[in-house]
């Protein structure tokens, strides 16, 4: 049985490569994937769902994933994480996830295109990284789905119960 609110109701267009500012000047690269129609970005405000990797946010399967969600009436975001791939600044895993992870959502969720309502998913590091999102509670933050990640790096990860 498939879910009747599953159907496709959009086209996709991009926004690739928008370089979104953190409070310390660091830009990161995001690419936003909005619903359309007759290759036009459709009017309306709609929910957002982002994900934060360092894998590659132009991986095929990235790419697939956000026009999935776009096709059915969200504006999806893929990021590079801070010193990944197309984004600026140093990688030092988990170390600038909450307050990056909190600037963007928030820059999500006061755009005009947006509901005001931004989940975040993703799996491995972009789970991890949405439990550090956590720790900072951002307004627009709605909900998260968190696969395979790990919430306690110190003890569940890096050092093995300490």
């Amino acid at each position: 049985m498939v879910y009747e609110g599953s159907h496709q109701e959009y086209d996709v267009m991009v926004d690739k490569d928008v370089m979104l500012s953190m409070r310390d000047g660091t830009r990161l690269a995001t690419d936003i994937y909005f619903p359309s129609n007759n290759r036009t970005r459709s009017t309306g405000e709609f929910p957002v769902i982002l994900e934060r990797t360092p894998y590659n946010k132009s991986m095929p399967g990235q790419v697939a994933k956000a026009k999935f969600f776009a096709r059915r009436g969200y504006v999806c975001v893929i990021q590079d994480v801070r010193g990944r791939l197309a984004s600026e600044g140093e990688w030092y895993p988990f170390a600038k996830e909450a307050p990056d992870g909190y600037d963007t959502v928030e820059w999500l969720g006061t755009q005009p295109w947006c509901n005001g309502n931004v989940g975040t998913m993703g799996d491995s590091y972009a789970g991890s990284d949405q439990a550090a999102l956590a720790t900072m509670n951002p307004p627009h933050l709605n909900t998260m789905i968190v696969a395979v990640g790990a919430s306690n790096y110190f003890d569940s990860s890096m050092r093995q119960n300490g």
